[in-house]
């Protein structure tokens, strides 16, 4: 038995942490993750404390992925002689997919919260497997993209397989963690060169790292249907139809894009009960402004 899973991420819960309090609680409902993020004890914390189900790539040499591999093998042989299948195996195949999905897999070893780590541990060096696990789901690609795989992929699942969740399905969420890494960070990272700064200053780099991902997102509204609409109309024929005039504000450390018209109203010149950006009411909180 290997203490695969074992290391724990100082990343993926503060994260998560830091999500929840900016868009809400039992917002998140699901999450795709890189399999350097294999953890058991975070993982178990993901779905257990915070109630988010996980998908995520596993790792060649753990032993749950033998166990997926050996599940596959079983199904096949079982086909092949017309034998039954059992109720927590599934198998799913199109023109880009073939999968196949397992519930109840046992030995993901370190999926558990800190107590089961501990019984880990001392099974360790005593290769004990008859240390009781926590139930997770898996699957195992084996065409994708449209290719035949040499070499199965391999994944983990806090969700059960059924009607509601089948692996190709599984496998369509995961594909969206790619194109965020292709789309997204590298991007970001080799298109808009967002780690090279312009100063060595702390604002200097906070403002080239605002300020590119406003772009980032700008650019990527034009790639959506609506944008390409939008996309080849002049600036004449824009404005016309523009009824949102806009302005961005930043004082640190906040940053805001607000109406015009809004702005307006912070200065009692126009409307009232308008809200007031967080620096606003930061000097009004310390005196610094009056009523």
């Amino acid at each position: 038995m290997k203490t695969e899973g074992a290391f724990l991420s100082p990343y993926l819960i503060p994260l998560v942490e830091q999500a929840i309090r900016n868009i809400g609680e039992g917002k998140i409902k699901q999450i795709v993750l890189d399999r350097g993020f294999v953890a058991g004890e975070n993982l178990w914390l993901l779905k257990h404390k915070y109630k988010i189900d996980f998908i995520i790539y596993s790792k060649a040499h753990m032993d749950v992925t033998k166990e997926l591999k050996k599940k596959a093998d079983d199904y096949k042989e079982r086909k092949k002689k017309k034998l039954p299948i059992r109720d927590d195996c599934f198998y799913q195949e199109n023109k880009q997919t073939q999968v196949y999905g397992f519930n109840n897999l046992k030995w993901f070893w370190t999926y558990g919260d800190k107590k089961h780590q501990e019984k880990v541990r001392k099974r360790l060096y005593k290769k004990d497997k008859t240390l009781l696990t926590h139930p997770i789901s898996g699957g195992i690609i084996t065409r994708y993209k449209g290719q035949e795989r040499e070499t199965p992929i391999t994944f983990l699942s806090s969700k059960r397989f059924g009607k509601n969740f089948t692996p190709v399905l599984a496998v369509a969420l995961y594909r969206k963690r790619q194109y965020i890494e292709n789309e997204g960070y590298r991007e970001l990272k080799q298109g808009y060169k967002i780690g090279k700064f312009p100063s060595r200053r702390f604002k200097g780099i906070y403002l080239h790292s605002l300020f590119t991902l406003v772009m980032f997102n700008y650019i990527s509204c034009y790639k959506t249907t609506a944008g390409k609409n939008m996309a080849y109309l002049g600036l004449r024929r824009l404005s016309r139809n523009f009824t949102y005039y806009g302005a961005i504000i930043y004082s640190e450390p906040y940053f805001g894009v607000y109406d015009l018209e809004e702005i307006l109203g912070w200065f009692g010149l126009k409307g009232r009960g308008l809200r007031a950006p967080p620096f606003l009411l930061w000097l009004k909180k310390e005196g610094s402004i009056i009523d």
